[in-house]
């Protein structure tokens, strides 16, 4: 996964995030039931990367 996979990755979940409270401001059916999305500090993306290559790089 390079640092562009992991950036669009965290732009899609506050994108999704953002989509979700418009719903429910809009009032939706259901919208209230959709899940609380937490935000992953980039720089836990980044350690996380990391560790998958390495052991990528080990195999």
């Amino acid at each position: 996964m390079d640092s562009a996979s992991s950036e669009c990755f965290l732009v899609q979940g506050e994108d999704l995030a953002v989509y979700f409270e418009f719903c429910k401001g809009f009032g939706v059916p259901n919208a209230r039931d959709t899940p609380q999305f937490v935000s992953i500090p980039k720089a836990e993306v980044e350690t996380i990367k990391n560790m998958i290559e390495n052991v990528e790089e080990e195999e």
